[in-house]
């Protein structure tokens, strides 16, 4: 048996039982993508095999055309799933355990709204509608200010800060030069690790998980593309929306509190 029928009895050895010109390209697409999710340098390392095999039959008139070769354009891009929390009652608890007061409600906050961490930690208080339950942030991307629904539980969260530090100018002050925090601390829970950024694909992910829109997904994480007025509205669906994501966010983590 030669390296090359070895590497195919391992990890396709259905195709031993079938002939040639039986495998389809949508065999090779299948093979490809079970494989890719646990290892992509074991699923490339089989598609060279499999290509020079079907390049060898076409070469002996076994095959006229080459599955591979059938399949669409970037049919092998390895498409990452984005890392999330997933375990957000632990997430909860291990942020309960901040010492620092503004990284922990930032933390919150980041969660959710969804927000860039960019957004949240140069938040002024000029900024903050509490009444009108909303935000100004500027968009770190595109460059646009925007106007962001915040829930009751958000509303809450920044209301506890502007109690125990009133007249302040940042929402999350900090000694660095620019006045506010900087950076969050990347948590660790037994073998799992939460970086910031993972808050973001969390809030993304429970809401698509509820029924959220994408449309209304979009408006809140500033992914949609619309005119400057329209930047400047909260919508009432949005609004419902971002209350919904973080009312099933709070039920989650519910006696996650230290």
């Amino acid at each position: 048996m030669t390296e090359y029928e070895r590497t195919l009895k391992v990890h396709v050895p259905d195709w031993f039982e079938r002939a040639t010109v039986e495998i389809t390209p949508q065999d090779v697409l299948t093979t490809w993508r079970r494989l890719s999710r646990s290892s992509v340098v074991t699923a490339k390392a089989l598609m060279r095999v499999v290509s020079a095999v079907m390049h060898d039959a076409q070469r002996r008139e076994v095959i006229t055309r080459v599955p591979t070769t059938s399949l669409p354009k970037g049919w092998s891009t390895v498409i990452r799933n984005p890392k999330r929390i997933k375990d957000v009652f632990h997430w909860w608890r291990e942020v309960d355990r901040i010492d620092d007061l503004y990284s922990k409600s930032a933390l919150k906050v980041l969660l959710l709204t969804g927000l860039r961490k960019g957004e949240v930690l140069s938040l002024r208080w000029q900024d903050v509608d509490l009444d009108g339950a909303k935000i100004h942030v500027r968009d770190p991307k595109r460059g646009l200010p925007r106007d962001v629904a915040i829930s009751t539980w958000t509303v809450r969260q920044l209301k506890r800060l502007r109690e125990i530090k009133s007249g302040g100018f940042w929402v999350f002050p900090s000694h660095s030069s620019k006045g506010y925090l900087q950076s969050l601390p990347t948590l660790t829970y037994k073998t799992q690790t939460w970086r910031p950024k993972d808050t973001r694909n969390e809030w993304d992910s429970i809401a698509t998980e509820i029924g959220i829109p994408h449309a209304q997904r979009a408006a809140q994480m500033g992914h949609a593309a619309g005119n400057m007025t329209d930047s400047y509205v909260v919508t009432p669906d949005v609004r419902n929306a971002v209350q919904a994501v973080a009312d099933e966010i709070m039920q989650r983590v519910k006696g996650a509190a230290v």
